[in-house]
């Protein structure tokens, strides 16, 4: 029920959303890369999270961004093979897109 919901949608198409939006709570990106980190710090890495967000980091290469914010772009060193060719599951597409 949220008007924002990309729906299903390519990866590529839902990463450009993430690099770009934002909510009251702060921006999708930084919600995307905290996620990231936190599982890989558990050891439960997830791989549709991983992939989303190394393609969250190509699409932020495309424009100008400030020191700090390229800062946190680093990916984090996985202990998952990340398949290129994975979808991204719907419970996730939920989850970015709110």
């Amino acid at each position: 029920s949220n008007k924002y919901y990309l729906g299903p949608a390519p990866l590529e198409e839902m990463a450009r959303q993430i690099a770009t939006a934002s909510g009251p709570c702060g921006n999708n990106r930084e919600y995307l890369f905290k996620l990231e980190k936190a599982m890989h710090d558990i050891e439960h890495e997830e791989e549709y999270v991983i992939e989303l967000a190394n393609e969250v980091r190509k699409q932020l290469d495309l424009v100008d961004l400030p020191k700090e914010v390229k800062a946190m772009l680093k990916p984090v060193v996985s202990r998952v093979p990340v398949n290129s060719q994975a979808h991204v599951s719907s419970t996730l597409q939920r989850v970015f897109a709110s």
